[in-house]
């Protein structure tokens, strides 16, 4: 996720609103559907893009359905 001109509380919370919706949801799977969502902060970049990706793949090996941010 990019967002900018958030300060850090209010981007966890929109990414956690957005994690809890989806697990929420109703959806046709026969399978419970949930987010692992990776957070980072700096200007758009492919570093920044990069450890936002890093910080999903946390969110997958340590229990999935989870937000992890370095910001």
């Amino acid at each position: 996720m990019i967002i900018q001109n958030l300060d850090t509380n209010a981007v966890i919370r929109i990414a956690e609103n957005i994690r809890r919706d989806i697990e929420w949801q109703t959806w046709d799977f026969p399978r419970k559907v949930t987010v692992s969502i990776g957070l980072s902060s700096g200007t758009v970049s492919m570093e920044t893009v990069r450890h936002a990706d890093e910080c999903m793949y946390h969110s997958k090996q340590n229990g999935k359905n989870t937000v992890t941010y370095d910001l």
